[in-house]
């Protein structure tokens, strides 16, 4: 549909309903997919307006733009955000997190039970860090759209968790879910891996570079029982 609103349209609106927005504020949201692209004219829908709007409003308490996107994820007026945005987003606000270390236990200890994982598996690998989970963000990218979904309904689920009294942000409960869910996916893999004979290990590992690129493979980070059924029959 072609659009009927210039940018200046669109900030004269912004501003009409209260507030104040430059040009390089809406360049910023264009470049950071906070607001769709315009058509090949230069103009935009409508409905821009409200998106404008809602990103002015939060302006103050959700500051960083990586942090807005993630906040805006999941609303239906913003429906346009890509998964690789909300990737890269995900990627740069993480390091960022106030307490990272205490919440992201938090979270862990909230997500445990329901890990579709051998409890034994687990228990036999150390819990998540933020290091950890940024590292599992960055080396799990190609699992990460797969499993968005996935991750917003951990987040959703999470309203429970409450740090000072409070629920976590909603950001910060989905960056926190997309990293140890990858955290333990990747260590998972690993692990299996690592458990098979050497032959049945190299088709595996070439199946899976050729599918996602360069899985990084390490020995386990722990001793490992090669005769712990940690892998109960049909897990996989």
């Amino acid at each position: 549909m072609q659009g009927i609103m210039s940018e200046y349209r669109l900030r004269e609106e912004v501003q009409r309903r209260g507030f104040a927005l430059g040009h390089h504020q809406f360049d910023g949201y264009v470049d950071a997919g906070l607001i769709p692209p315009p058509d090949a004219q230069g103009r935009w829908q409508p409905d821009v307006v409200e998106m404008l709007v809602a990103l002015r409003e939060v302006s103050d308490t959700v500051r960083m733009l990586p942090r807005r996107l993630l906040y805006f994820s999941a609303d239906p007026r913003f429906a346009h955000i890509t998964a690789d945005r909300v990737y890269v987003a995900t990627l740069a606000f993480a390091p960022t997190m106030d307490h990272a270390t205490a919440k992201t236990r938090l979270v862990d200890a909230a997500l445990r039970p329901d890990l579709p994982l051998p409890p034994d598996l687990v228990n036999a690998l150390p819990p998540p860090t933020p290091t950890g989970c940024q590292a599992a963000l960055r080396s799990m990218q190609p699992y990460f759209a797969p499993r968005i979904e996935d991750f917003r309904g951990d987040a959703a689920r999470l309203v429970s968790v409450l740090w000072e009294g409070e629920p976590l942000p909603y950001e910060e409960r989905f960056t926190i879910a997309a990293g140890v869910h990858l955290y333990w996916l990747e260590h998972a893999m690993l692990l299996y891996v690592w458990l098979m004979g050497e032959p049945e290990r190299d088709v595996l590992l070439r199946t899976l570079e050729a599918a996602v690129g360069t899985l990084p493979v390490s020995p386990p980070p722990v001793p490992v029982n090669r005769n712990a059924k940690l892998f109960p029959r049909g897990w996989r």
